[in-house]
């Protein structure tokens, strides 16, 4: 396989690509990760949300692939993708990990920028931080957060938002391994 990570996200997902280099970086691609913004299943098992992204590593991918040639992952047709993918790579002792930064912010994001940086909640914003695995702070502007620093991605990023965030990194918040430009 010529790759080292596979990342899968929808068509309206937003991702911060030198901020996925940097996370990656210091790891070996041939190791199985399994990365994401994880849920606690009604089942037991983990997954990582497919609306916030799932980044699989060459290792983990590799792994999958035999597991599904050997039988060990049967479908599901009663779950969705992102259960069914999660409870696969249970079955062959691939977790997800835990993706928030030191200070405890997410880094795959679940909603769009406006509902995490405005607090504003829906039932289906609450059920899903309820049933988030690692407890995730929100993000407040107010908190002095860097709101780019350690992102990878946002979920539901319409046209309308998307040359806001694009201005918003344009502008000099910092993207991590990126040298700022009023810095020459």
């Amino acid at each position: 396989m010529k790759f080292d990570w596979f990342l899968k996200v929808e068509i309206n997902t937003f991702v911060v690509m030198e901020n996925l280099r940097y996370f990656v970086s210091s790891l070996d691609p041939s190791t199985p990760f399994y990365f994401g913004h994880t849920l606690s299943s009604t089942l037991g098992t983990s997954y990582n949300s497919a609306d916030a992204g799932i980044l699989l590593s060459r290792g983990a991918v590799v792994q999958l692939q035999k597991a599904v040639g050997k039988g060990v992952c049967a479908s599901d047709s009663s779950s969705s993708s992102d259960v069914e993918l999660g409870s696969c790579l249970a079955k062959i002792s691939i977790y997800p990990q835990d993706t928030r930064d030191a200070n405890g912010h997410a880094r795959f994001l679940p909603f769009d920028p406006e509902s995490h940086l405005l607090e504003k909640h829906t039932s289906w914003f609450s059920f899903l931080w309820t049933k988030s695995k690692y407890p995730i702070k929100e993000v407040i502007t107010n908190t002095m957060y860097c709101f780019v620093c350690t992102e990878i991605n946002f979920y539901c990023v319409s046209g309308f938002l998307l040359p806001q965030i694009l201005m918003k990194f344009e502008w000099g918040h910092p993207i991590w391994g990126a040298k700022y430009r009023w810095m020459g």
